[in-house]
């Protein structure tokens, strides 16, 4: 069965027929795409992996409390601005 190749909480029921066909199509969209870590714009603090640089998403920091969309098409990289310039 599909159902043991994904993780989820077993106290709940497992999911349907329908969403783990579903979930078996996304994982193998998302084999041929590279992750990338999504970070908070107030305080650095990884708040989600992305597969993708297109749509925009919700998110709420953990750490700073940062609530708001964000478009994955601006937050591709994050450099220190100060990285660089000594």
């Amino acid at each position: 069965m599909i159902a043991d190749d994904f993780e989820y909480d077993h106290r709940f029921a497992p999911p349907s027929e329908e969403n783990l066909i579903k979930l078996e199509l996304s994982r193998q969209e998302a084999a041929g795409l590279t992750r990338r870590e999504i970070k908070c714009p107030v305080c650095s603090y990884r708040i989600m992996s992305a597969y993708t640089t297109e749509g925009c998403v919700k998110v709420k920091c953990r750490r700073c409390k940062f609530e708001g969309i964000i478009s994955l098409r601006w937050f591709r990289r994050q450099k220190s601005l100060f990285r660089n310039r000594w």
